[in-house]
């Protein structure tokens, strides 16, 4: 099931490149969302800030986990110039960005990798997916190892940490 946002970005200006966005409020997705921003903000894209939830949420509208990523992707939209469309889809992950993705005419996946295990160089199932069934390129940010540290509520990058 997918909650749509108000107004596809693709019908404003079918000339305007259409960002998406993977959200899950993980230091991963975060990245995606700051990087998203740097890629093409400038530009003028248009961005969709997409939050996928299990399938059971579908069925009860008032679930607070439906309210605590409509807050997430609001958030997070914040860190966008531009701001964003806002969707929440509910199922399996990939299945869901790639809906979301062909629906919005989507010309770049932006999204965290999510490598767990031995390897932070490895891709998680979902990016992995998504890296070889989306009909667009598909962007997964570097870690954010060694980078500054951000401030969690605007996004921006702090001032450096001194050690003594």
């Amino acid at each position: 099931m997918l909650e749509r946002g108000e107004g596809s970005p693709r019908n404003e200006d079918p000339d305007r490149l259409t960002v998406v966005v993977g959200v899950g409020g993980c230091a991963e997705s975060d990245e995606a969302v700051r990087e998203a921003g740097r890629l093409f903000a400038g530009g003028g894209a248009a961005f969709v800030l997409v939050s996928v939830l299990d399938p059971d949420v579908a069925e009860f509208p008032e679930d607070p986990r439906r309210r605590a990523a409509d807050d997430l992707l609001t958030d997070r939209a914040g860190w966008l110039p531009e701001g964003a469309v806002l969707e929440i889809g509910c199922g399996q992950p990939a299945r869901v960005l790639l809906e979301i993705a062909r629906a919005e005419a989507a010309d770049v996946l932006v999204l965290g990798r999510r490598g767990r295990g031995f390897s932070r160089r490895l891709l998680g199932s979902v990016a992995e997916r998504l890296a070889h069934e989306a009909d667009v390129p598909v962007v997964f940010p570097p870690a954010a190892v060694g980078r500054q540290p951000v401030d969690r509520t605007t996004g921006q990058a702090g001032r450096p940490v001194r050690r003594s």
